[in-house]
């Protein structure tokens, strides 16, 4: 009797990942019909996380693991897709062998990877954590930090990790583009799943800043008058996302730019030196050519400093946009008993 297929999507980080995950928990009944589970087991924000905090020796009983995934499989018949962009975070064979050990006589198993030009990457995971986790450190004094934690940026040492315990033709690489609307079918046409009548479509998860707003967020809230700010009775949290989105909205009544990128003309460059042979390395092992990506310097350096465009009093006019609208926000939430 032939193996069922387990395909396991590992991101990395900033791939689509959310937008995938969002998709697959939504058409939950639909990928059963096609005879696909995508298990609520070792599952929290959307995604089978669990599994991958047990493959690192961090086991939480309350969330599940590999030994939950495996009880799930044997109690059903159908093939099974797994996503996890915390998969970024294994760079050794050893907990994958024992995840390959664990489903052995149930599936063959896939792996599924996206990949994305690192200065890219780089600069979207900053902005994701400055929004979320308030990482207050400039963007260009953060990089080389990110270059030493991040070694799955070295995507061809990245993916000979799975192509050691898994095989080559077991991989599924594909290049991430951020523009397209369809990240959830072509990973289900990875699965063989061609007929999707049945299937919802996914809006994007994640919503898009400019640098030069995040810039001036991470400014503001940074300035000891935040502080002041958030302690307001008539103010509200002063919520990232919140002063994001203002900001936003006040750029692009002043048009102005907010194409340049966060990084400085000699970060851009190191960066992509840095990183230059290893994608060489990968184009050549797994797409046959010599450059991996098509367009890979589409990000232009800032011009000196991205706040400088703007000016004493449109920062003061800036300022005051964020106080009136964080007040009327406050108004309107439900106080708090």
């Amino acid at each position: 009797m032939a193996k069922r297929k387990l395909y396991i999507h590992v991101g990395p980080h900033k791939t689509g990942s959310s937008t995938i995950q969002r998709g697959l928990v939504l058409n939950r009944n639909a990928l059963q019909i096609k005879g696909f589970d995508y298990p609520d087991v070792a599952f929290s924000f959307n995604g089978q996380h669990g599994l991958v905090r047990d493959l690192k020796g961090n086991l939480d009983p309350k969330v599940g693991g590999l030994n939950d995934l495996v009880q799930y499989a044997r109690a059903s018949n159908n093939h099974m897709i797994l996503s996890s962009e915390t998969f970024d975070a294994i760079n050794s064979a050893t907990p994958l062998h024992r995840l390959k050990r664990a489903f052995a006589d149930l599936f063959t198993i896939r792996i599924i990877a996206y990949l994305r030009p690192q200065e890219e990457l780089l600069q979207s995971l900053w902005k994701t954590k400055t929004q979320f986790i308030n990482l207050r450190n400039n963007f260009n004094e953060w990089i080389p930090w990110a270059l030493k934690e991040n070694k799955f940026l070295k995507y061809d040492e990245w993916l000979s990790v799975f192509e050691q315990v898994f095989g080559k033709a077991n991989l599924h690489i594909k290049i991430y583009d951020p523009s397209t609307d369809d990240l959830l079918f072509q990973l289900l046409k990875i699965c063989s799943i061609s007929d999707f009548s049945e299937f919802k479509a996914q809006d994007r998860a994640n919503i898009s800043y400019s640098g030069l707003s995040f810039e001036l967020a991470r400014k503001l809230l940074e300035h000891p008058f935040a502080e002041h700010l958030r302690n307001a009775k008539d103010l509200g949290s002063l919520k990232t996302e919140n002063v994001l989105a203002i900001i936003t909205d006040f750029l692009r009544s002043e048009r102005l730019d907010t194409t340049q990128s966060l990084y400085s003309a000699d970060n851009l460059k190191r960066v992509r030196q840095h990183f230059k042979p290893h994608n060489q390395k990968t184009a050549r092992r797994y797409f046959d050519r010599a450059q991996l990506f098509e367009n890979p310097q589409r990000l232009k350096p800032s011009r000196g400093k991205l706040t400088d465009q703007l000016s004493p009093d449109q920062i003061l006019r800036l300022c005051g946009v964020l106080i009136e609208m964080e007040q009327a926000r406050a108004r309107q939430e439900p106080s708090k008993v």
